[in-house]
């Protein structure tokens, strides 16, 4: 079990560390339609890869979703509101002491629903999500890398 926990504690870990600590958290749905439909393609893409069941899909997105809004309200409470290059010395301290707390905080919560998600499913299942989750993510920056590619060279996406 002791295993399990710390494999579910580097996946969350691992993922987190994708994202970035200067980033805008706000959830999907706020940041309009594109976005809504990101996120649907990104739970079905997930889901296929992690070969959920209907019944385990049902019961692990709702965990992880409550794991993911109370990590982006982690990250917002913790977010840099002025440019780097604007900090004073003192702040940029201050800064780096947040970022201390923010991963410190971070950790408690993974910790607490690797346990939840460990309810929900096997750690088999689980470890999958992380490398479908980083597989989206590579396929979504190579499409966008594409159509800035294409852009560039006066082609229209719709």
């Amino acid at each position: 079990m002791k295993k399990w926990m710390i494999m579910l504690v580097c996946l969350f870990g691992a993922t987190l560390a994708q994202a970035q600590f200067f980033d805008d958290p706000e959830p999907a749905e706020s940041q309009g339609p594109i976005m809504e439909r990101v996120r649907a393609q990104r739970i079905a893409f997930i889901t296929d890869q992690m070969k959920l069941t209907p019944s385990e899909s049902e019961r692990f997105w709702p965990v992880m979703r409550e794991f993911e809004n109370k990590e982006a309200a982690v990250r917002k409470k913790y977010r840099l509101t002025r440019r780097i290059d604007d900090l004073t010395d003192a702040e940029a301290e201050e800064a780096l002491n947040n970022r201390l707390k923010m991963e410190e905080e971070l950790l408690t919560l993974k910790r607490e629903y690797a346990g939840k998600l460990l309810d929900v499913l096997p750690g088999r299942k689980l470890i999958l999500y992380h490398k479908a989750d980083l597989e989206f993510k590579r396929m979504i920056l190579e499409r966008a890398g594409q159509l800035r590619r294409n852009n560039r060279n006066g082609f229209k996406n719709n």
